[in-house]
């Protein structure tokens, strides 16, 4: 059975690295422009290759959201936006608007599309449909209940991504107007104001009196224990909600993830303080939907949060270490030479210079545990995959200087692994249509 990937939620550089070093296996970001969230730091054509070149780095991938509604007098602008996504080597483009994804289709044929949850999929119907259409995954409505995510994933022949943790809106995703007709700010073009969050009551009130309560405003979702249920299903993706919140959250949001795919405990209690709304609810998950999954987030969610936020970042502080790598030492009378590998067959090579001196005893034991000190990095090694080999030895060589080369071997490793894969692109280019 296939790990369920976690996918984390990206709005800034800071926030790629908290998703990054804590153990996301994907991260989703916005392009400039074009995505459902224009308010955070997103990126553009430079930012996006860097982001790209230090996730797959670290066997990180990276989707990008071109999920707005587009107008005719932008498609120059979003067919520049897709050559610059194609460029990057990203692994996938999120996008909601059927023309966007058509120009992904004629633009980048190879570069695969995923259906947004701004489309509403919530039928094995519907993702037959993008089947058809040639995306390779949809994203499902939020509004699903257990079996109909199960029914779907077994029958559409393309991969389903799940929400598991995060903000859940009152309305249907893609299909909320509210912020649009209230202030001229359309969720569908990224632009949500979250007019839900306030006050509306559906009591009675006297007139001139203003409602206090917030019938709109659900509590976030969070169906992290249920995430090996979701995996045994056959769900391709877990995807955390969160671009517009902060490292802390998306470090919190990822290592419980890590947790619940395996079935074990998490401290759900951390994750509250990192964020919610009064609690967390799986009303719609568990076919439950009712009165309680209405919540706001009041100031003693907010002050829980602060004081929590020192205890979050440790989650983030070190890289976790997770790339395989095998080693070779092989000592001579001249020197020594470092040899690291990865699954890809990348090499990267260091020399020292130290003198070798000839050992008492067999040092092999303490070069290997000198050689396995890859802590802070994002490779990983085991003791069988470390090899010494000693020419007319046995060697013996300072501690200090095993370091230094298994520092030079892994740098040069992960400068190697940076290396950009773009997606072909055609000559064809989309000509502008006039504004409505």
């Amino acid at each position: 059975m296939s790990k369920i990937e976690i996918l984390a939620p990206v709005g800034n550089e800071e926030m790629l690295r908290a998703a990054v070093f804590s153990g996301a296996d994907a991260v989703y970001l916005g392009f400039s422009g074009f995505n459902a969230r224009t308010s955070a730091n997103n990126f553009n054509a430079d930012t996006l290759k860097d982001a790209v070149a230090f996730c797959h780095a670290r066997g990180v991938a990276v989707h990008v959201a071109l999920n707005t509604t587009v107008y005719g007098g932008e498609l120059p602008a979003l067919e520049q936006a897709i050559r610059a996504v194609a460029a990057s080597g990203a692994d996938a483009v999120i996008c909601q608007d059927l023309a966007v994804a058509t120009l992904i289709g004629k633009i980048a044929p190879q570069l695969p599309r995923h259906g947004s949850t701004q489309m509403s999929v919530h039928s094995l119907q519907g993702a037959l449909e993008l089947k058809e259409l040639g995306f390779t995954r949809v994203v499902l409505a939020r509004e699903l209940s257990m079996p109909e995510v199960e029914h779907i994933t077994k029958h559409c022949g393309i991969e389903t991504e799940c929400f598991v943790h995060g903000a859940l809106c009152m309305c249907v995703s893609g299909q909320c107007y509210m912020s649009a007709f209230l202030g001229g700010r359309s969720g569908n073009r990224g632009s949500c104001a979250g007019p839900c969050r306030l006050p509306f009551e559906a009591n009675a009130l006297p007139e001139g009196k203003p409602g206090r309560l917030h019938h709109l405003s659900l509590k976030d979702n969070s169906v992290i224990d249920k995430l090996d249920k979701l995996q045994a299903l056959g769900v391709a993706s877990a995807k955390i909600e969160g671009r517009l919140r902060t490292p802390e959250y998306v470090a919190a949001a990822v290592s419980a993830c890590l947790a619940g795919r395996e079935g074990r405990a998490y401290d759900r209690d951390l994750l509250k303080n990192a964020f919610s709304r009064s609690g967390f609810t799986s009303g719609y998950l568990d076919g439950k939907i009712d009165g309680t999954m209405f919540g706001v987030r009041s100031e003693a969610d907010a002050e829980q949060t602060k004081k929590t936020l020192p205890m979050l970042r440790e989650l983030y502080r070190r890289e976790r270490s997770r790339v395989p790598v095998k080693m070779k030492l092989e000592i001579e009378e001249g020197g020594e030479k470092l040899t690291v590998t990865d699954a890809d067959g990348s090499k990267a090579f260091a020399y020292g210079d130290a003198e070798p001196q000839p050992a008492r005893t067999d040092p092999t034991e303490s070069l290997h545990r000198s050689l396995a000190k890859t802590g802070g990095t994002p490779f990983a090694v085991e003791d069988q995959d470390i090899t010494v080999e000693m020419d007319g030895g046995p060697w013996f060589i300072p501690g200090g200087a095993v370091n230094e080369l298994r520092r030079e071997a892994l740098d040069a490793l992960l400068k190697k692994r940076e290396v950009l894969r773009p997606w072909p692109t055609t000559e064809e280019h989309v000509p502008a249509l006039p504004l409505r």
